[in-house]
C-alpha cells in the first residue's frame, strides 16, 4: 500500500481519526506514520507527540527502527523528540 499511499490516503486517515476519536493515541502513531511517508513533518511530529506519553508499547529503539518515520529521522526535531520522551543515560 505504501506505493499507492496517495490514492488511499483519504480512506487511510478516515479511519485513523475515527479510531483516535473513540480513544485518544489510538490511531496517533499509525498517523505520524502515514503523515511521514507523505513527508508531512509538522503533522508526523504532532501524532507522535501524542502517541508516545499514551502507548506504553513505544519505545526509543521502536520509534528509531520503524522505517515508516524514515522521512523524520533527519531533521532535528525527531532527536528532540526522542530525548524528550527517552533521555539517554547520563552515566
Amino acid at each position: 500500500m505504501e506505493n499507492n499511499i496517495e490514492e488511499y490516503k483519504n480512506d487511510i486517515f478516515e479511519v485513523l481519526l475515527k479510531a483516535e476519536k473513540l480513544e485518544e493515541g489510538s490511531g496517533a502513531y499509525n498517523l505520524a506514520c502515514l503523515h511521514s511517508l507523505l513527508n508531512e513533518k509538522d503533522s508526523a511530529f504532532k501524532y507522535l507527540n501524542i502517541a508516545i506519553p499514551i502507548d506504553a508499547k513505544i519505545n526509543r529503539e521502536y520509534i528509531e527502527n520503524d522505517t515508516k518515520l524514515d522521512n523524520l529521522k533527519s531533521d532535528p526535531r525527531f532527536e528532540e523528540l526522542l530525548n524528550k520522551y527517552y533521555p539517554k543515560d547520563k552515566n
